[in-house]
């Protein structure tokens, strides 16, 4: 339950400006080699789609532990949620490549999203960003299953360590002769899961800092932030000055380096929600926008709005740029390539993005007119 005079929506303040953040900072890490030499702290910001899989986790969790769901409104929502603007960014990228040695097979598997079935080279052909997009589907086909097995007590942290122990086992077993196989179950739901996990038990601890006296708050949101930060910022010093020779001699900590980000970030999610929660009631309090809460607030909307198209085009538009512009390069092109990108995606959003999540919404409602979660939470 939510504390009395919160509204739900307040958490998901917090979570739209973490979704915008993560979404920025996997466009730095793929622009870092134009920003600086050599590793820096702008590579280790892959680990932004660690960040999205707890986000995903939060959000679901919600519908995961109210012990129902409705699966063809969820699916159906989903599809619209996600699919008509992947689709148009993978013909973007098909159009912006020289054709493949794969062929016009390649494109179909993109748009199936199969295109992490087969191989490394072919995952990250088109865009490297479209890796996450399958595990994400395949989360969300798992969410009726979890629901009914959640409804058991302590049955989410048994999933939780079940699924921690298949990720070490897939990790630590990769003799190269079968690294398609490897690659397969790292970057499909025998390897992410955790991670999903992660933000699915996040709900309740915020929801119960939430209901708790503001001195217990205070303490242990801070706790959390600085544990956060110091987790992440030990994993950030070791992957850029060890990088692939310090997880060859850790193979441990290769294996769980996504689950610790993870945590790491849900470590900081929680005080990031709480916080905001405050700041989004004095926003709703001030509609002219004139306070700095206000600005925040909308601010945060915005990116988080966003940030899906952001994720999608953002290795595209230095491309574009290019081809117009062969002589561009180093912070100038990526500078030009943020713009464009953040351009790009409030075209996108009000064009494709909103309108298709729109009729997601409309289509569920008339295929069943019982809700077990509202749309906006989703």
């Amino acid at each position: 339950m939510i504390a009395a005079g919160e509204k739900e929506s307040d958490m998901f303040y917090g979570i739209e400006l973490a979704r915008g953040v993560a979404a920025l900072m996997v466009l730095l890490s793929h622009y870092a080699h134009w920003l600086t030499d050599g590793p820096t702290l702008l590579n280790f910001f892959w680990t932004g789609v660690d960040l999205f899989f707890v986000i995903s986790g939060f959000v679901f969790a919600r519908l995961l532990l109210s012990g129902q769901v409705s699966p063809m409104p969820f699916f159906i929502r989903r599809f619209f949620r996600l699919y008509p603007l992947y689709c148009l960014a993978v013909l973007t990228y098909w159009w912006l490549w020289p054709t493949p040695p794969q062929g016009i097979s390649l494109l179909f598997d993109h748009l199936a999203m199969l295109h992490t079935t087969h191989s490394r080279a072919e995952a990250f052909y088109l865009n490297p960003a479209f890796w996450s997009l399958p595990v994400e589907v395949e989360f969300y086909l798992l969410i009726p299953w979890l629901t009914w097995l959640f409804r058991w007590r302590h049955a989410l942290w048994l999933t939780a360590l079940v699924s921690l122990l298949v990720r070490g086992v897939i990790m630590l077993q990769s003799p190269p002769e079968s690294e398609s196989l490897w690659f397969f179950l790292s970057v499909h739901i025998t390897g992410i899961l955790p991670e999903f996990l992660i933000g699915v038990g996040l709900y309740p601890l915020v929801q119960a800092l939430a209901r708790a006296p503001q001195r217990i708050k205070r303490r242990y949101t801070g706790l959390s932030m600085v544990g956060g930060l110091l987790l992440l910022g030990g994993l950030a010093d070791f992957f850029v000055t060890q990088g692939d020779a310090g997880f060859a001699q850790h193979p441990l900590l290769r294996a769980y380096f996504g689950v610790l980000c993870a945590l790491g970030y849900a470590l900081v999610l929680a005080p990031l929600i709480l916080i905001t929660q405050s700041s989004s009631t004095d926003a709703r309090h001030h509609p002219s926008g004139r306070t700095t809460q206000a600005w925040g607030y909308r601010i945060s909307l915005l990116l988080g709005s966003l940030s899906y198209s952001i994720y999608l085009m953002h290795n595209a538009t230095p491309v574009m740029l290019q081809k117009l512009w062969p002589s561009l390069s180093g912070p100038t092109l990526a500078l030009s390539a943020l713009v464009l990108t953040l351009v790009l995606a409030g075209l996108m959003h009000r064009l494709i993005e909103e309108p298709a999540r729109l009729w997601g919404r409309h289509l569920s409602r008339r295929w069943h007119a019982r809700r077990p979660i509202s749309p906006e939470d989703i």
